[in-house]
């Protein structure tokens, strides 16, 4: 069977509940001003946030950066940062403002990310995930284990989304999980590559150490999920509390905005990074779900370009996204040699539609 990597975007996590980048900030100012958030902390970083986006609709006269993009406001405040200046914001404020965003992020999609405690089973997503994780299990693993002298292979997944509906998705199906987190300790499970970070990732004030993952399996013996429907996962809300094994209180989440940002946070990440790369450089099947590669994304632009100047022949890139105009900007990334025979094909469809035709068209007999 192919190597294959998935590479999901946030049209996946949409299809959820969760929201996408263009009308994330909107989600935030709903919960904020229908008072769902109960900590005053949180309230806070919420309400600076939004007083600095107002501050910085007048600094950006000049020039033209959506403010209505959680990605372009992190980024923009991310550089700000590197610079040590964002309009009026200097130093510890830029510290802070940095703080601040991330627990919007993190409180947002927390409650963003519900449960149907009537569902079957019990407590799962609405939306497409769990389904497709047990096509994926069921296709990449149950089906090898019954050819001789094969060894089932499970594919990675690339994720650009900070949510843990995935991560939730692949838990209920009992599928372990390793987050590439550290070059020396792969592990056992699935590889889920979350290039952005992740809600339940956090830091410590030690610049020596790794990024703390909080797995789900752990954040639900310890916390659990409200017995209430439609209960949301406050994983990321509850991280900023939790103690790592050497007593270490955990600060985060551990996300980053796609910007080119070379500060000594950002190091952290870069074996996750590695592992895609690696990832993409043994790929010969790669499925793109839900992902429009925004020309701003420069970043994985040249990941892909980099990563897959290697041996390995990609026999199918095939991207799901119901934006047409997102078939164009493929085109322009993949070289002549994905777009002759037939290796690359663009389905005009959402999250649903591609996991119908992934089980139609991976259930055929091999040619």
């Amino acid at each position: 069977m192919y190597k294959t990597v998935f590479i999901l975007g946030a049209g996946a996590s949409a299809d959820a509940g969760l929201p996408v980048m263009a009308n994330f900030l909107d989600r935030a100012r709903d919960f904020y001003s229908s008072f769902v958030i109960r900590n005053e902390e949180d309230q806070i970083s919420f309400m600076e946030v939004f007083k600095a986006i107002h501050n910085l609709k007048g600094v950006l006269f000049k020039s033209s950066i959506d403010l209505n993009n959680i990605e372009s406001v992190f980024s923009i405040i991310d550089m700000g940062l590197l610079l040590g200046r964002l309009g009026s914001f200097r130093g510890n404020e830029l510290e802070q403002l940095y703080e601040n965003i991330q627990k919007l992020i993190a409180v947002t999609v927390d409650l963003s990310t519900r449960v149907n405690n009537r569902s079957i089973p019990p407590q799962k997503l609405k939306g497409t995930y769990y389904d497709f994780i047990g096509f994926l299990e069921k296709h990449f693993i149950e089906k090898e284990r019954n050819v001789p002298y094969s060894s089932p292979s499970p594919p990675t997944i690339i994720t650009f989304n900070y949510d843990v509906a995935l991560d939730y998705a692949l838990h209920l199906n009992e599928i372990p999980i390793t987050y590439c987190l550290d070059p020396n300790d792969i592990g056992e499970g699935w590889k889920l590559i979350k290039l952005h970070g992740s809600v339940n990732w956090g830091y410590t004030d030690d610049e020596e150490d790794g990024i703390y993952a909080w797995s789900i399996g752990k954040f639900l013996s310890s916390k659990g999920i409200g017995q209430a429907d439609n209960s949301p996962i406050l994983i990321g809300s509850l991280l900023r509390k939790e103690i790592n094994e050497e007593g270490k209180t955990i600060k985060g989440p551990f996300i980053v905005p796609p910007s080119w940002s070379k500060r000594e946070f950002h190091k952290k990440i870069e074996p996750v990074w590695e592992a895609a790369a690696d990832a993409l450089a043994d790929a010969e099947a790669i499925y793109v779900i839900g992902y429009s590669l925004p020309p701003t994304d420069i970043f994985f632009r040249y990941l892909f370009s980099l990563a897959t100047f290697s041996e390995a022949s990609i026999r199918h890139f095939w991207v799901f996204n119901p934006d047409p105009d997102v078939k164009e900007r493929f085109e322009e990334l993949l070289g002549p040699g994905l777009k002759t025979d037939n290796r690359f094909k663009f389905f005009e469809t959402d999250f649903k539609g591609a996991h119908r035709i992934l089980i139609e068209e991976l259930g055929k007999p091999s040619k």
